[in-house]
């Protein structure tokens, strides 16, 4: 689990072990996701991401990023991250090495990203209702903006991602077919 008061909560549910490992991630933890394989972790709070051992905690990487980290997805393959924050900044990393796939985008404010199911593509919901897609490897944008009718609070790829749902706060959920970016 992932909380405000900087920490991110880990249980064993095999082990049935009523106390959870605690690891801190600078002031806040907003986010937190396993690998595919449960291997490893990571965080995400103000200005890091961490990626950690999923067996002993041992911290891998540290990745700096711009403010508060507002969401972020780790691609089916576990190769790569990606984050979305308050700042307006967009990153993608390779897990391995901790180093950026490609610079910093820099959009409205990010409330949600996902990858699609290869990974050859992310999508990144903002606060002005917006709708982007990208191409992971280099950042450039794959479809036209499209504009929610209210604010996207989440996103789903269908396996071929040849569309993309997105769940609004007004309960609708909106579908849209790419790379052409209709409804």
């Amino acid at each position: 689990t992932a909380s405000s008061d900087g920490t991110a909560k880990l249980w064993d549910v095999r082990m049935g072990s009523p106390e959870p490992r605690i690891y801190t991630n600078a002031v806040t933890c907003w986010d937190a996701k396993f690998s595919p394989d449960s291997r490893w972790f990571v965080t995400a709070g103000v200005g890091a991401i961490e990626i950690r051992e999923t067996a002993i905690g041992s911290l891998r990487q540290r990745l700096r990023f711009n403010g508060l980290v507002t969401h972020l997805d780790v691609s089916c393959d576990s190769r790569r991250i990606v984050a979305c924050g308050e700042s307006g900044e967009v990153c993608v990393w390779d897990t391995a090495s901790g180093v950026p796939i490609i610079q910093p985008l820099h959009a409205l404010k990010g409330d949600y990203t996902t990858f699609s199911p290869d990974g050859r593509w992310f999508c990144l919901l903002s606060s002005d209702g917006t709708v982007r897609i990208f191409e992971t490897e280099t950042g450039r944008q794959v479809a036209p903006a499209m504009i929610n009718n209210t604010l996207g609070i989440s996103a789903l790829f269908t396996r071929d991602a040849r569309r993309l749902n997105v769940g609004t706060v007004s309960g609708r959920l909106e579908f849209w077919s790419l790379p052409d970016g209709v409804r």
